[in-house]
């Protein structure tokens, strides 16, 4: 004789429990990846506020980044000495083997550069990236609150 289970009212089935946790486990790594990028973007233009130091490079080739338009490998020299080859974001009209000036942080180069001519928004991707972290935090918090059973099935 086979043994009956002696749940009372059937809850949520075993998928439905899978599908909760992964929407919970999702939203939170989107708000930890939304996280991170704000950090290191505001890392980014915390450093480039502080620049002050200006060079002139020269456009080596522009390279195409898809819809978010092109990047101008360009190379520089530091007042320094030092020789960078890196990529900035390409001002509308730029071609290559143009000179232009960048702005760049003395503490990595080529990480902290500028085109002088790009409009700085300061903080508007990490503050874009933060708004988005708290968003999806508040989604995952919505779904652990409402429990497996919002699940349709």
């Amino acid at each position: 004789m086979a043994r009956r289970s002696r749940r009372g009212p059937s809850g949520p089935d075993r998928g439905q429990l899978v599908a909760h946790r992964v929407a919970m486990l999702l939203g939170l790594a989107g708000a930890v990846f939304f996280l991170f990028e704000g950090v290191r973007d505001a890392r980014q233009d915390w450093y480039l506020r502080g620049a002050q130091e200006r060079a002139s490079a020269s456009v080596v080739q522009l390279v195409n980044r898809g819809r978010g338009g092109d990047d101008a490998r360009i190379v520089y020299t530091t007042r320094d000495g030092r020789q960078v080859t890196t990529t900035v974001g390409a001002y509308h009209g730029t071609r290559a083997g143009d000179v232009i000036t960048v702005r760049y942080h003395p503490v990595d180069p080529a990480r902290y550069v500028e085109d002088v001519r790009t409009l700085p928004l300061r903080f508007v991707g990490a503050g874009v990236a933060a708004a988005g972290s708290l968003g999806l935090a508040a989604l995952t918090w919505l779904i652990w609150r409402a429990g497996p059973g919002w699940l349709p099935g």
